[in-house]
């Protein structure tokens, strides 16, 4: 059986970039990556049992995480030089949506155009080319977490068991098929970033197995009605029951949602960051609230106190 071209194309370099090159050790008959590039300082996380693969296709230093998190940051150079070390062709281009694309896909003719975590829908120019598939890893078990960031939403309710899934996209994002999902069991002390590693350990390789040996007619469908409602009002609250370790992660995978506003106390606060976290510091009460300097905030939260940057 001969295996599908493919148009990868990158949306958010910090999921593409494993499962980009499992698909390029795998054989797959990549035509091209498209995408948005990053600069250097950009990092890309992963299980450091990962590397040995990375490091086979690409040039890469590996630097210790300081925040004591058990995995590592590499820092890459970019999409443009990782998609030359592997000797695909790479286009450069500010969005998905951009005309472009369909005209490479007319162009370069592949079977499927293959996503992560894509928040992107087709086009109607991609929609009208005949016979082309489209596979997306989703970073969830479908219909959980459809849409805005999964991992956020997991952690911050709670939820110990996730998945990856690969699905197709049809007329719109989530109309198509499900084709394979793993499920993932996490420890309640799972930072956002290790829950990232995880599945993309996990999905790079459930992505280039379905790849290779994609067929059009097999999977489930996915319908509307299964597809779990978006984050709700309550759902941006920091609250005084949540531990520093939870308020560290929540912080990270809120900003790597791409959003800034949390609610603290009813009042909603640009926060930037979190730089300090002292659990077993026992003064005050879960809920109080601690001057800082300009432009930071101290917080107690169930078993000691969080420093959390602003924006103005």
């Amino acid at each position: 059986m001969t295996s599908p071209s493919i148009l990868f194309l990158c949306e958010r370099w910090k999921l593409a970039a494993l499962p980009l090159v499992a698909l390029a050790r795998a054989g797959a008959n990549i035509l091209g990556v498209w995408g948005r590039d990053i600069s250097s300082s950009a990092p890309v996380f992963m299980p450091a049992g990962m590397h040995g693969m990375l490091r086979q296709a690409t040039h890469m230093r590996i630097l210790p995480d300081d925040r004591g998190v058990l995995l590592d940051a590499v820092h890459v150079s970019g999409l443009a030089s990782l998609a030359q070390e592997l000797d695909i062709p790479c286009k450069l281009i500010p969005t998905l949506s951009s005309m472009a694309v369909p005209v490479a896909a007319k162009s370069l003719a592949p079977d499927l155009i293959v996503t992560v975590g894509t928040e992107t829908p087709p086009t109607n120019a991609l929609r009208d080319i005949p016979r082309l598939g489209w596979l997306n890893l989703h970073l969830s078990a479908l219909p959980d977490f459809a849409g805005a960031d999964p991992t956020f939403w997991e952690l911050r309710r709670g939820r110990s068991v996730s998945g990856v899934c690969v699905h197709t996209v049809g007329q719109e994002l989530w109309n198509g098929n499900s084709i394979a999902i793993e499920t993932l069991t996490f420890k309640n002390a799972r930072a956002w970033e290790e829950r990232i590693a995880l599945k993309l350990e996990r999905g790079a390789t459930l992505l280039a197995n379905t790849a290779m040996n994609f067929a059009p007619s097999t999977g489930t469908a996915i319908t509307p009605s299964t597809i779990n409602p978006p984050p709700s009002g309550a759902d941006w609250n920091l609250t005084p029951d949540m531990t520093c370790a939870a308020i560290e992660s929540f912080v990270g995978g809120f900003g790597a949602a791409g959003r800034v506003g949390l609610i603290l106390d009813g009042q909603r606060l640009a926060i930037d960051g979190l730089t300090q976290s002292n659990p077993n510091e026992r003064s005050g009460k879960p809920g109080d609230r601690a001057r800082a300097e300009q432009g930071r905030i101290r917080y107690r939260c169930a078993d000691g106190w969080v420093t959390l940057t602003t924006l103005p």
